[in-house]
């Protein structure tokens, strides 16, 4: 399996086969994730480099979201969004990164987290609590404009 390569063709390729093998099986788009959570995990409980961008700790701060609640959300919650590199947006500081929900329902309800993942480095590039008027109350889909 192939890990981020460098080279976009290549990834497009391998994403191109493992998409083809997927609707062989059966198993819907919406399962098919270029980034895996359980890769995603087991870093992050590796004691791999974890960074929160200066900008997602001050909206965490006024959002009342803590780095617990972020770990949980990594841990325990979904991918729900991708977001690969591509030509507008691959340069030497960027990582593939995913939109993960996790629901909460004791404390806060829903979160998601933007989460950046080089296979060496993880980022927090964001995290929020999502609202009705830009997601369906599944907070998985976004509503259309």
């Amino acid at each position: 399996m192939l890990k981020y390569p460098c080279q976009e063709g290549l990834l497009w390729a391998y994403i191109g086969v493992y998409r083809g093998a997927f609707s062989v099986l059966g198993i819907t788009e919406k399962e098919d994730h270029i980034m895996d959570i359980k890769e995603l995990r087991d870093a992050f409980t590796s004691g791999i480099p974890i960074e929160y961008k200066a900008h997602c700790q001050k909206r965490m701060l006024e959002r009342n979201i803590s780095r617990k609640d972020v770990s949980n959300c990594i841990l325990y919650g979904e991918i729900i969004e991708d977001y690969p590199l591509d030509d507008n947006n691959a340069h030497e500081t960027s990582f593939p990164s995913c939109l993960i929900l996790w629901v909460d329902i004791q404390k806060h309800g829903a979160i998601h987290v933007v989460v950046g993942f080089n296979g060496k480095k993880i980022i927090i590039i964001s995290a929020y609590h999502p609202d009705l008027e830009h997601w369906e109350a599944d907070y998985k889909t976004r509503k259309e404009n």
